[in-house]
């Protein structure tokens, strides 16, 4: 009998059928090595080509979503589906290298209710050689998130976090938020709800098939926080 998972990664993935398989066997790998037990959990958010299939093929448990909805809406969907008694995600891409999971499990057992990577972190490391268009523009939709919605976090659209268990289902069962701000939203109810959040620093690294488009995307997810901000009046 295989032990229950101390981690459930979640992998959100949209037509990602040609890498899928060497991402799912890159996190077992990766957490093989480190001695957790982990599951990975593909959330395939209406693709059109294998990526379902690849993953499972590979070791995940993949579910599939009818239609494309959107990578907060996958996320939530893997979360609540999730096992562990810690839960992360990541992209498919592995712009951040899964060996990293290891430190925010050890800041989960430290304390921490929430872990989120930042980029922004001075022992931060960006080996990916990131565009200065695009890091104007993360600082940017950061710095409005963070007048917006008043949390403390340098940088919420960081897709690298993780949870204990109880937090993360309290956390995605009351987020909205379907697109791309869905981080700044549960960060957003962790604060309203006084969970601990933590900020830890992260390597990236240069990967290709990033689905952000900055212009269309920045205006949707400056939407979604209005309508963030608007809805936790209520909270």
């Amino acid at each position: 009998m295989n032990p229950a998972p101390v981690l459930s990664v979640v992998v959100p993935a949209l037509d990602e059928g040609d890498r899928i398989g060497a991402a799912v066997s890159q996190i077992l790998a990766a957490m093989d090595a480190a001695g957790l037990a982990v599951e990975v959990v593909v959330v395939d958010d209406g693709s059109t080509d294998a990526t379902c299939d690849e993953a499972a093929a590979a070791g995940a448990r993949a579910l599939r979503l009818e239609r494309n909805v959107g990578k907060g809406a996958a996320v939530r969907a893997g979360v609540l589906a999730a096992v562990g008694e810690r839960i992360a995600f990541l992209d498919a891409d592995l712009a951040y290298p899964p060996d990293q999971l290891v430190a925010l499990v050890a800041a989960l057992d430290a304390g921490a209710d929430v872990v989120v990577g930042s980029r922004h972190h001075p022992d931060s490391l960006d080996q990916a050689g990131t565009s200065p268009t695009r890091a104007v523009g993360n600082r940017v939709f950061s710095a409005f998130a963070r007048i917006a919605l008043g949390i403390d976090q340098d940088d919420p659209q960081c897709g690298f976090k993780a949870f204990r268990r109880e937090a993360a289902r309290v956390l995605f069962r009351e987020s909205r938020v379907d697109g791309f701000a869905f981080d700044a939203e549960v960060l957003f109810l962790a604060s309203k709800l006084g969970y601990r959040v933590v900020e830890v620093p992260v390597r990236l690294v240069a990967t290709t098939g990033s689905t952000v488009r900055l212009g269309h995307d920045a205006l949707g997810m400056a939407v979604d926080l209005l309508r963030v901000r608007a809805r936790g009046r209520s909270l």
